[in-house]
């Protein structure tokens, strides 16, 4: 059984308090390969730069493991 390396919970991404998608629940294992898929504007970019905590979530939750991202240094 493959550990989870990242998971979402109600994950609501965009720009300034703005949602572009909401309630996100993801869960990726260690060592999968998932694909990101979607017309222009989506919000693909804007999922993978709140995933990897460069901008903060509109609502919701990101984890590293069992850690939640915003308490990561």
């Amino acid at each position: 059984m493959s550990k989870i390396a990242l998971h979402t919970h109600n994950l609501s991404i965009g720009h300034k308090g703005k949602a572009v998608v909401e309630n996100v629940n993801l869960e990726a294992k260690q060592g999968e390969f998932i694909c990101l898929t979607g017309r222009n504007g989506t919000g693909k970019s804007t999922l993978l730069k709140t995933l990897s905590g460069l901008i903060e979530p509109v609502s919701g939750d990101v984890f590293i493991g069992n850690v939640k991202l915003t308490d990561l240094s």
